[in-house]
């Protein structure tokens, strides 16, 4: 099985260095990282290009030659992943460690699984936890792989920095040309966790907890949102609402 890491990057000086970290320093390393950015005016490039130098990775860098914005950020660099499992990252987070090498894993034992989602917890500018483990999902921690039924995922399909999932699913949704429906989807991570549950079956693993960051330029505060949950589970109602009516 050969992994593939996707990080879209804007802007992100001040902590994208603790991200490339996590990434690098996963206990299963990833086969294939991929990271594009959208033509970022601060360091952000130059600190990429340094660090892949510095520790000597064969990551896939480039800078788009005009800016695309999250969605087709995100999605051109799914285009170019040759991996059978895609993880997708944003650049202000930290991962837990074991993430890649337990969703692997799993994914080699249930062949059946189109996606897999890690828990999370809040911190802040500086690292420090803002809350304890999040009710993802509106799930209780467990030790067990949680099972994601239909109704779950439309209620709330995930949000892409916990995002991992097989080819199949990206493949599915460029061969429809679902990622074209920008105006129907908004948020790529609305469309992959949608296609997952139609293709396969989807889990939360509640054991792996990544940090997710929040501060004052964070997509999700921009866009007047304190809860990723909250804007994902919204537009999940207007996609449905919009589908309804065509």
């Amino acid at each position: 099985m050969k992994n593939s890491v996707v990080l879209a990057t804007y802007n992100g000086e001040k902590y994208i260095v603790e991200q490339l970290d996590s990434i690098r320093n996963q206990t299963l390393p990833p086969d294939e990282v991929v990271i594009r950015d959208d033509g970022s005016t601060d360091h952000t490039s130059e600190i990429i290009k340094k660090y892949i130098v510095d520790y000597g990775l064969n990551w896939d860098f480039k800078i788009n030659e005009k800016n695309k914005g999250f969605y087709f950020n995100f999605i051109d660099a799914i285009k170019e992943c040759t991996g059978n499992v895609i993880y997708l990252s944003d650049q202000d987070d930290v991962w837990d460690l074991r993430k890649i090498k337990i969703f692997s894993s799993f994914y080699q034992m249930h062949p059946e699984v189109t996606m897999i989602q890690s828990s999370f917890k809040f911190i802040d500018g500086d690292g420090n936890d803002l809350s304890a483990k999040e009710l993802y999902h509106g799930k209780k921690p467990a030790e067990e792989p949680i099972f994601l039924n239909t109704i779950d995922m439309f209620k709330f399909a995930g949000s892409g920095f916990t995002m991992s999932f097989r080819s199949s699913v990206s493949d599915r949704v460029f061969e429809e040309g679902f990622e074209k429906k920008i105006d129907v989807f908004v948020y790529h991570d609305l469309l992959l966790g949608q296609m997952a549950t139609v293709l396969g079956n989807c889990y939360l693993m509640t054991g792996i907890v990544d940090a997710h960051r929040l501060h004052a330029n964070n997509e999700t505060q921009q866009k007047g949102k304190s809860s990723i949950a909250d804007r994902t589970k919204q537009m999940q109602l207007d996609i449905l609402k919009r589908r309804s009516e065509q």
